[in-house]
């Protein structure tokens, strides 16, 4: 498997997901979802749709750009114990998760003009899925460049390993968003994520600034587990 087939892979499944929980908080019963509000009218029609294609394109750009670059030098395909494989794509999600605490927290939070692109995103006080993709350009940059980052300060990686770290990060992106509430394990690992993203984007004076793991707010005391 090359590194395109996993990009592709990854993105395809994630949309299929995307899809999937729309649908989904369109039909179940407010016992099964975060919430059950509208967001505000800005963040429906053309100019919704315009920004998530604006988004995916240069997420999309970036990470093909990146693989052409570099993949015969970061990525490679040979015999390796399973655990390694498995190890090093979790260091790797774990370093991103630490860098975009840190980008989140003091950057998009903390500093202008960046908090004037975040709050683009925080436009959405009841997210759904596609929201994910509902972020000013700028912000999308910096985020996947904190992603590519974490690979190439890794690398060279087994193919395996990077299949880990784009799944983990195109799905759960979704998922923090989605706005689901599924109660049975393991999804409701899921719930409990989206449950922080879900009080994040109440406010822009809220905490939970980790986008995977709970690890960076328990350890710099920002968890929040009130909107504000």
């Amino acid at each position: 498997m090359t590194a395109y087939a996993v990009l592709i892979a990854s993105m395809a499944s994630a949309g299929l997901v995307m899809s999937g929980s729309r649908y989904a908080f369109k039909r179940l019963p407010r016992s099964e979802k975060l919430h059950d509000e509208d967001n505000p009218k800005v963040m429906q029609g053309a100019s919704y749709r315009r920004s998530t294609i604006v988004n995916t394109l240069w997420s999309t750009g970036m990470m093909f750009g990146f693989v052409a670059l570099f993949e015969n030098r970061l990525f490679y395909v040979a015999d390796e114990p399973l655990w390694r494989i498995v190890a090093v794509g979790l260091a790797t999600i774990l370093i991103y998760d630490f860098l975009y605490y840190f980008l989140h927290r003091d950057l998009l939070h903390g500093l202008q003009p960046f908090i004037k692109y975040h709050s683009v995103h925080h436009t959405g006080k009841y997210p759904t899925a596609l929201d994910a993709l509902y972020i000013h350009p700028v912000e999308t940059i910096l985020g996947v460049a904190v992603l590519l980052g974490s690979l190439f300060a890794m690398g060279p990686m087994h193919m395996g390993s990077f299949a880990i770290v784009i799944f983990l990060h195109t799905h759960l992106n979704v998922t923090i968003h989605w706005g689901l509430a599924p109660s049975r394990f393991p999804l409701s690992i899921l719930t409990s994520m989206a449950r922080k993203h879900d009080i994040h984007h109440k406010s822009m004076r809220a905490g939970n600034f980790a986008s995977i793991t709970p690890l960076p707010d328990l350890l710099f005391g920002t968890i929040d587990r009130t909107s504000k």
